[in-house]
């Protein structure tokens, strides 16, 4: 039947019926169901190879029946396309609740085999205190902007060092991830290594020389050697970002 305002209000449950679908001629797929207690729900239903689909679209006493066809029109459209609408939802739904800190404890767990207790240590610190604002947040969603914000602090309230090595950590993590499946990029990788300030590296350079005894070719090693793996990772992401315009 095509269902009006005045049918849907007056439509009932039969004797003895516990749950009935009342199908809609105008959209196909779109059904009123009513269920034993009073439960008058919109539903949207189709199949998808063999398989059959239903979707809840609301109740029918907060939804119209102007509004709810519109919804399951769009969504007839979806699968006329080869789309699973339903399937879609329960995906997202999953993603959702995967969030950082639902997965910190998995990969945690991964880790404490792997790694020398001192590491795993500070690996786990990285991640559980400095990384915390990520942990409500689920992990396919987490952008380069949200991993750099984090470093950002660490490097403003601790140090640039300690940037590096907690940006070390959220990219173990999410390269994890990414070989799981959970996520197709490891953000992490692609923000920028900070830098160390000069009274940091005049530190450093303090300590060479005092275990050294030299004037400082320890130093200079260092700085050639860092200034290299700069240079290369440069040159990689030049070289990753050329290809990608170019596919």
């Amino acid at each position: 039947m095509e269902l009006t305002p005045k049918v849907v209000a007056a439509l009932t449950l039969p004797p003895g019926k516990a749950d009935v679908l009342f199908p809609d001629d105008a959209v196909p797929g779109l059904a009123l169901r009513l269920r034993a207690g009073g439960n008058r729900g919109w539903t949207f239903q189709y199949r998808i190879g063999r398989k059959q689909r239903r979707m809840s679209l609301g109740d029918a006493s907060a939804i119209s029946l102007h509004a709810v066809r519109k919804v399951a029109s769009q969504l007839h459209a979806r699968v006329k396309l080869g789309q699973d609408p339903a399937g879609e939802k329960h995906a997202a739904h999953v993603r959702a609740g995967e969030t950082f800190g639902a997965l910190l404890p998995q990969y945690l767990a991964r880790q404490r085999d792997r790694l020398r207790p001192r590491a795993y240590v500070e690996v786990e610190r990285h991640l559980a205190v400095h990384a915390k604002r990520l942990h409500g947040m689920p992990l396919a969603s987490i952008a380069r902007r949200d991993v750099a914000t984090v470093l950002s602090a660490v490097a403003a309230k601790l140090s640039a060092a300690s940037a590096n090595r907690v940006r070390s950590s959220l990219s173990g993590m999410l390269m994890w991830a990414v070989r799981e499946g959970l996520i197709e990029t490891n953000h992490a990788a692609w923000t920028e290594k900070r830098c160390m300030s000069s009274e940091h590296f005049g530190q450093l350079a303090w300590q060479f020389k005092r275990m050294s005894g030299s004037s400082g070719l320890k130093v200079q090693a260092a700085m050639a050697c860092r200034c290299r793996r700069r240079l290369c990772s440069m040159v990689f992401r030049l070289i990753f970002s050329l290809r990608s315009r170019m596919a």
